[in-house]
């Protein structure tokens, strides 16, 4: 799918959307908006314009071990850790930047009804996430941590083990026998 760079976002937009929202975004997002770009380019379905981002809270876990999933954070309930949601991954998986709590402006992957994830990003914050999803598209490697596929590695997953094509010769028909069993 191509992209196009969106216009990075203004400072009134991103203002608005704070103070909508009544949070800061974590400066290394804040500083790709201003000066990369609102949207576009990204691993899944690409990073979604701010106006379309949306704010998550993490599921308390029904039992002990089992995966958390996401959920809308509710208006004005911020006593939870919130997430904002930048990336549709497809389904109900989701990649957010965490906005409050611990783990902020760190990329976490996971899915919203809690059948895997959260997964977090070695990468220390959006800036250095998103290089390195650059640096790994253009050098057409992939990055199982990351759940990313460049476009060079759709190929068959055995095409290295896959037997060579076989080069028939035509030679003259043999003479069938009648009698099967012999």
């Amino acid at each position: 799918m191509p992209y196009s760079r969106a216009s990075a976002g203004s400072p009134p937009q991103r203002g608005a959307f704070e103070a909508e929202h009544d949070i800061a975004l974590p400066d290394a997002y804040r500083q790709f908006l201003t000066h990369i770009g609102g949207s576009g380019a990204a691993p899944f379905y690409g990073l979604m314009p701010l106006e379309r981002c949306s704010l998550l809270v993490m599921n308390p876990r029904e039992e002990p071990g089992t995966p958390c999933g996401f959920d809308e954070a509710e208006p004005g309930g911020h006593g939870r850790d919130l997430f904002l949601h930048v990336i549709e991954m497809g389904c109900t998986d989701v990649c957010v930047i965490e906005v409050t709590g611990p783990l902020t402006g760190r990329v976490l992957i996971g899915n919203s009804d809690g059948f895997w994830g959260p997964k977090v990003s070695s990468a220390t914050d959006f800036l250095d996430w998103y290089e390195r999803w650059l640096n790994h598209m253009s050098a057409g490697r992939d990055n199982p941590a990351l759940e990313l596929t460049s476009p060079q590695l759709r190929a068959h997953p055995d095409r290295h083990r896959m037997a060579p094509k076989i080069r028939l010769s035509v030679t003259t028909p043999r003479k069938v026998s009648q009698n099967p069993f012999s």
